[in-house]
Parts: structure tokens; sequence; C-alpha cells
């Protein structure tokens, strides 16, 4: 019969062994686990026409990779579109290959169906730095009158 102290010798060189061959292993086959993204916000606000200030509820926003500006880089296949919230403030989240980097967008609002007298904002270009840490940058876009 064995004693306790043999069973748990046992039993700690079967963990040694188990960590032993698995530490020799590439961690990402092991688990197959993905590299992470990096991503960033888009936020702001819709406005009318007319510098009032008043805004502009349920505007469609579109982000869009394009050409490239100073200090970062042209992501073509980059895009996210979301629908404004009723305050007429929006936010868009843009993910990112996994490393750190700046991309270059191209921001821009469409009026609601209902609202026919509106046309889409002007296109507005913008950096916005993609990282570990949750970056933003604040695009406001304001339509215009038909």
């Amino acid at each position: 019969m064995r004693t306790n102290a043999q069973w748990l010798l046992r039993a700690s060189t079967l963990v040694g062994l188990t960590l032993l061959v698995f530490s020799a292993c590439d961690t990402t086959a092991v688990c197959a686990c993905s590299d992470p993204a990096f991503f960033g916000v888009v936020h702001g606000t819709v406005l009318e026409p007319g510098g009032g200030g008043a805004t502009v509820p349920r505007a469609t926003i579109r982000a869009f990779g394009d050409v490239a500006l100073m200090g970062c880089e042209a992501r073509t296949g980059l895009q996210s579109e979301r629908e404004g919230r009723a305050d007429g403030t929006y936010e868009l989240f843009v993910v990112g290959p996994p490393r750190p980097h700046t991309v270059c967008l191209k921001v821009v609002a469409a009026p609601p169906p209902e609202r026919a007298d509106l046309l889409p904002s002007d296109t507005v270009a913008v950096a916005l730095p993609l990282g570990a840490l949750l970056d933003s940058v604040r695009v406001d876009l304001t339509l215009r009158a038909r």
C-alpha cells in the first residue's frame, strides 16, 4: 500500500512534467489565441445647418478608411456605420489590426429619411490613434440645407 507522501510525490511529478511540456510549446499554438485588435472611437454631434447649435436626431454616420494623411496609414477596408442617438450624438467604434498605429478616416453624416430638407454633411478627414488604451477623436458634423 502506498503512503500519502508517495501519492503526493507522483502527483507533483506529473504536474511538473505537464508544465514542462506546455512551456516548451508556443503558447498561441496551445490555446489558439489570436493577437489582440486595437481600437478607437470617433464621437461627436450631428448639427442642423445655420450654426444655431440644434442637433439632428438619428442621422446615419459613416467612417471609412481612405487617403493617407500626414502621420497615419491609409486603410481602405476599414469602415464603420451607425445611427445617431435621439439627442444628435453618436459613437463609432473602429477596430484595426493587432498593432498600435494611427489610421486615416473620413467621416460623414447623412440625414434621417424623414428630413428631406437636409443633405449629407461635408466629409471630414481625421487621424485616429489605435492602441492598447482606448483613444478617441471628436468630429462634429453639420448637415447641409437642400
